[in-house]
């Protein structure tokens, strides 16, 4: 049996002395958080938008919608209350969402229409493409309608249905894209 000197117990009781549970465990926890925020930070610059992602809710405002029918297909009428001067057609598309959250697709258009009644543009959300440009649009119909057209106070987004059916409990989601980021909901009452 080996016995230990005095010099050798000292020694080895020193080394035995460690940092607690408890605080060990908030020293992993404090380094789990930084490691997290870092890394936050390192990818969210990766998923910006190239455009500067400025918020949607700022460049766009819908008016509460207003029952519509246009011959056999009926709908909603949604006036722009403000548009930001560098908002475009194209850097908008649009989902109409279902009370559940669901995204219903079929039977659906979306019009942009100007103050004069023109159609400027249709948006089809099962295919999400912009296309049905008239050959002149804006309010003075000088200009040749497309995807950088940019949408005025002057415009009015009509959703229309078909066949017929009612859209209440539903809403309409504009999305930003491009240099437009977020989103801008309306709610069918």
């Amino acid at each position: 049996m080996k016995v230990w000197g005095k010099n050798e117990r000292s020694w080895r009781r020193k080394n035995k002395r460690a940092v607690s549970p408890i605080i060990a465990t908030i020293l992993l926890v404090a380094i789990t958080v930084v490691l997290a925020a870092v890394l936050y930070i390192l990818i969210q610059q990766y998923t910006k938008g190239t455009g500067g992602g400025a918020p949607l809710g700022s460049a766009l405002a819908f008016g509460n919608p207003a029952d519509a029918t246009w011959g056999t297909i009926s709908g909603y009428n949604f006036t722009v209350e403000s548009a930001s001067s560098t908002l475009t057609i194209g850097s908008v598309i649009f989902q109409v969402k279902s009370p559940t959250g669901a995204i219903t697709t079929t039977g659906i258009t979306i019009s942009i229409v100007n103050v004069q009644g023109k159609v400027e543009g249709i948006y089809t959300p099962a295919t999400a493409t912009w296309g049905g440009f008239t050959s002149v649009c804006g309010p003075a119909f000088a200009t040749a309608c497309g995807t950088t057209t940019v949408i005025t106070s002057q415009n009015l987004l009509s959703l229309q249905i078909t066949p017929a059916s009612s859209l209440i409990g539903y809403s309409l989601v504009a999305l930003g894209q491009g240099g437009f980021q977020g989103s801008v909901p309306v709610a069918v009452t």
